[in-house]
């Protein structure tokens, strides 16, 4: 269930990004990842008053309340922005997208520190 709800972010970010107007998104992104952050500050002071099945429920629960909406949800770029399938084969090259972080020796460095600081997090999980 953790493989499937820890991609609740990437999928928020997406919506985010297909849903509000350009102007608007860098505050829609703020406020989506302080949102986050606000529960990754709370999670644990919530999580010591409850037992271990009640945080289990807890846990099913919200993972499945987000599979849910992840299925009712649907597609959320506008039809005119989509690609079309002979278009997102040329597009999508992961090895010129991912050359942005050699691009600038300050992209380097942040993804190291990004990388950094989410390896302790994956050994938690």
């Amino acid at each position: 269930l953790n493989s499937l709800s820890g991609l609740l972010l990437p999928a928020a970010l997406a919506v985010v990004a297909d849903e509000y107007e350009r102007e608007f998104r860098a505050m829609a992104f703020g406020r989506l990842v302080a949102a986050f952050d606000v529960a990754i500050l709370a999670g644990p002071l919530l999580s010591s008053k409850l037992t271990l099945s009640g945080g289990s429920v807890l846990v099913c629960a919200s993972g499945a309340v987000g599979l849910l909406l992840a299925a009712l949800y649907g597609e959320s770029l506008p039809p005119e922005q989509r690609l079309s399938p002979e278009d997102s084969v040329v597009h999508w090259r992961p090895d010129v997208a991912l050359g942005i972080l050699r691009s600038t020796p300050l992209f380097r460095r942040l993804s190291i520190i990004v990388v950094a600081s989410t390896l302790p997090m994956a050994g938690m999980q």
